[in-house]
This record gives structure tokens, C-alpha cells and sequence, in this order.
């Protein structure tokens, strides 16, 4: 009774936000009150009274949140509403008469019928944003008849729907060409049948507009679904991870800029090739054997702790920062991919630690500045001929036996962690500190370091210089 007295007197209001407690029809009708009013936003409400109707009805409304609210039946009658979400919000019915709605919000409504969401929904000509996941009874049939009726629809989620298939999805877009961002997010198995079905004919089922795809969780997609998804060339954005039964990715996507393949247990090759790739994340895919990149917008990329990387190719310019820690399984081949000419003509940072697996070390890049091959226990020979080489780490590297550094921009260098450094070459026109103290049988030493102004060779047997 206060919130209805109070209205009256609040005619310039713009937005405004309730919570709790029971708001029956006196309440809603109260709203025409404030012709300027914008904005409204309901919170945990039981809405209308008893088996009535609850009835939102303004000329001016551009926004109504109803969140986790409860009600027999509401009717949504607003001329100017462009965003309407009833999220979390227990009702049996919904009825909308808004001509200008934009963007429409059902997700986890779970007393929605799947007629109910089809009425709502093709009501909507305007409608370019729909989220109807966690709505276990949609349908095939509502998601072809949306399509029919909104063609302006450019944002689907129909995440966690189970009785919707990916071949009705792909019929929407390759019929009306209407998804700039196709969110399916289905835990159930699709058959890898409705990806044959999406490729088999070219002209009927391409998603020429699709920007944005996430497949999680979907069991079914393998790697002939990948052929389906090569011919979405505007996709942006892929996400598949949790994909358990994915073997591996060959893709060439013009405008992708990023990609997530996340828990793959069967994954094993990714070619991936796309000149403005920013963002790519690789992590639990213990299978995974051979990668191969192409971008020119690419900077960082990060491959920890992939086990069975033993292949690497990169063709990226603009690449700076590269992380392979871990990476047990790579090959001294993995030095010709970041010495010059390997297609990372920028690189100024590489981290190698652990990579157990290199015995040999051979790096002759003009753009390092970073390198780190701590825990290489492996590696018994280090060549580094690296110009602009600034910082090195080489802690653990308990068996390197012979190293160069020619040349190097390094100012100090610890050898005195690698006791069994018997042949060292250095050329270092800036290196003023250097410590051999403990590196006991050294047996070969040739400094060039014209700056040096303090060297510790202490227990060293020779050293020629």
C-alpha cells in the first residue's frame, strides 16, 4: 500500500527496482502512473494474485527484469520494450505483445511449456538475442518456427536443452542465414551423423553469418564435424572443450580470433590456421602429438604440460612470448622453429623448463632476449647464438657438458650451477660478471668479454682464454 501511494507522487521516476514480498495487479496498474519510467526490475516476488493474471502493461518501458520471481501466468503488453529477461522466474504461461523487443531472457524458466516459449518467442519479429537454456522442454519444432519468425536473430543460447538436435540448429542457419552468434551448449551426445548430414550438401546447410560456436561437453563431435564448422568463415570464436571423443582439428578460419579446446582426452593434432588468431588455449589434451599455428596477429602462446607434444610448426610474425614448460615429449627439432627462419621472426621470450626430452640445444635467433631451460636435465650441449640474449636460466641443467654463447647480449652469467661443464665458448661485448665457481671439470674455457670486471673460476682445472 506504501509502494502504490508512493507512485503516485513519483511521476519523473525512471527506473525502478522491488523486491520480495506479494506485487498483485493494483500494483502493476499503479505503473502507468510514471509515464516516464524506463526501467523496472522485480526480485524473488510472487507476482498477480492467486489465478489471476499478472498483467505489465506501459507505453514507455524500454527494460523489465523479472528474476526469480513466481507466477500462475504473466502478459507482457509494453510497445517500446526492447530488452525483457525472466530469468529463474516460475510461471506456467507468457504472453508478450512488445513489437520492439530486442533481446528476451527464459533461461532455467522450468514451468515454461515448449508451446509457451514458441508463442513468446514468434511474437517477436525484432527478436535478434534469445537465451533459452536450462529449458528442458524445447523443442525441434520451436527452434524451426523462431527461425521462421524472428530473422533478425543473431544470438541464440540454447545451452542444456536435451530434446533439441544440432541438425534443427544448423537448418535455422543455413535456411535464414540468421546467427551471428550460435550458443549450443548441449551435455547429451550429438550423433556425429547430423555433422555428415550438415556437410553433405554445401548449398542448403552453410552458416555463412555464424561468429561465435561453443560445443562443450558434446560427446559426439569428432573430426568429421570439423568439416561443418569450416565453412562458418565469419566464426570469431570457437569453443570446444570436454569434446571427449575429438581426435584432432584442421581448420582455415580468416576471421578467427579465438579458440578453446580444453580436456580432450583423444585429441592428438591441431592445425589451425587464421591471420588475426589473438587468443588460443591449450590445456589437458594428454594425447596431444602435433601442432601446427599460422596467424600474424598471435603474441603469446602457452602449451603446458602437453606430454606428447613432439611436434611443433609456427608461422606466426608477430609471436613474443612462448611457454612449452613441461612439454616432455619435444625434440631438439623443436630449436629450428624459434632460430631465425622458423616463423617466429619476433619471439623475445621462451620458456623451455622441463622439457626433458632436449639433449641438444642449438638456438640462433636475432629477436631473443628471454630464455629459460631450467630443469633440462636432459640437455649435455647448449649453443646459443643470440645477439639481443639478455637472461638465461639454467637451473637444473645438471648435465650440460659443453656450451657457447656466441654472441650474446648477456651481462652476467651463472655457469656454477652446471657441475659437469667441461667446454665453454663466450662471446659477451656486454657481460661485466661472470661465475664458473664450482664448475670443477671445466677443462676448455674461451672468454671473449672485453667488459668483464669480476669472474669467479674458482676449483676450475684450466681455463684458456
Amino acid at each position: 500500500m506504501l509502494v502504490l501511494e508512493a507512485i503516485v507522487f513519483l511521476r519523473h521516476l525512471k527506473t525502478l527496482t522491488m523486491g520480495k514480498g506479494q506485487l498483485g495487479g493494483p500494483f502493476f496498474q499503479a505503473l502507468s502512473e510514471c509515464p516516464l519510467l524506463t526501467a523496472l526490475t522485480v526480485n524473488d516476488a510472487s507476482l498477480g494474485s492467486g489465478i489471476q493474471e499478472a498483467t505489465i502493461k506501459h507505453g514507455g518501458l524500454r527494460e523489465l527484469h523479472i528474476f526469480k520471481c513466481r507466477a500462475l501466468r504473466i502478459s507482457v503488453r509494453c510497445s517500446q520494450l526492447q530488452i525483457l529477461s525472466l530469468r529463474r522466474t516460475g510461471m506456467a504461461h507468457v504472453s508478450l505483445n512488445c513489437p520492439q523487443l530486442l533481446e528476451l531472457d527464459f533461461q532455467s524458466c522450468h514451468k515454461l511449456s515448449d508451446n509457451a516459449i514458441r508463442q513468446a518467442a514468434t511474437a517477436c519479429p525484432l527478436l535478434a538475442k534469445l537465451d533459452m537454456s536450462s529449458c528442458s522442454c524445447v523443442t525441434d519444432e520451436t527452434l524451426r518456427d523462431i527461425g521462421n519468425s524472428c530473422p533478425s536473430l543473431s544470438a541464440l543460447d540454447a545451452s542444456n536443452c536435451p530434446n533439441i538436435s544440432f541438425e534443427v540448429c544448423v537448418t535455422l542457419g543455413s535456411v535464414y542465414h540468421v546467427f551471428d552468434i550460435l550458443h549450443i551448449v548441449i551435455s547429451r551426445k550429438i550423433p556425429d551423423t547430423y555433422f555428415w548430414f550438415w556437410g553433405s550438401d554445401m548449398q542448403s546447410v552453410k552458416l555463412p553469418m555464424l561468429v561465435d560456436l561453443r560445443l562443450l561437453s558434446c560427446e559426439g563431435i569428432t573430426s568429421a564435424s570439423m568439416v561443418a564448422i569450416a565453412y562458418s568463415r565469419l566464426l570469431e570464436a570457437l569453443q570446444l572443450d570436454n569434446c571427449s571423443l575429438l581426435t584432432s582439428v584442421s581448420l582455415d578460419l580468416p576471421h578467427l580470433k579465438n579458440m578453446s579446446l580444453v580436456h580432450l582426452r583423444k585429441f592428438a593434432e591441431l592445425n589451425l590456421r587464421s591471420p588475426v588468431l589473438s587468443y588460443i588455449k591449450v590445456s589437458r589434451c594428454s594425447v596431444l602429438h602435433r601442432v601446427s599455428i599460422t596467424s600474424t596477429t598471435l603474441q603469446k602462446l602457452v602449451l603446458q604440460k602437453q606430454e606428447s607434444l613432439s611436434s611443433l610448426s609456427l608461422q606466426c610474425h608477430n609471436l613474443i612470448d612462448v611457454d612449452l614448460s613441461d612439454c616432455e615429449s619435444l625434440t631438439n627439432a623443436i630449436c629450428e622453429v624459434f632460430s631465425d627462419g622458423g616463423g617466429c621472426p619476433k619471439l623475445r621470450s621462451l620458456i623451455l623448463d622441463n622439457c626433458e626430452s632436449l639433449s641438444i640445444v642449438e638456438l640462433n635467433s636475432s629477436s631473443l632476449v628471454c630464455l629459460s631451460l631450467a630443469g633440462c636435465r636432459s640437455m649435455t650441449c647448449l649453443r646459443l647464438s643470440c645477439p639481443n640474449l639478455q637472461h638465461v636460466n639454467l637451473d637444473g641443467c645438471d648435465h650440460l657438458k659443453n656450451a657457447a654463447f656466441c654472441p650474446v647480449g648477456l651481462e652476467s652469467l651463472n655457469l656454477g650451477i652446471c657441475p659437469k661443464l667441461s667446454i665453454l665458448c663466450i662471446e659477451a661485448p656486454n657481460m661485466s660478471i661472470m661465475e664458473l665457481k664450482g664448475c670443477g671439470v671445466l677443462s676448455e674455457a674461451s672468454i671473449n668479454c672485453p667488459r668483464l670486471t669480476s669472474l669467479d673460476a674458482s676449483f676450475c682445472r684450466a681455463a684458456c682464454g
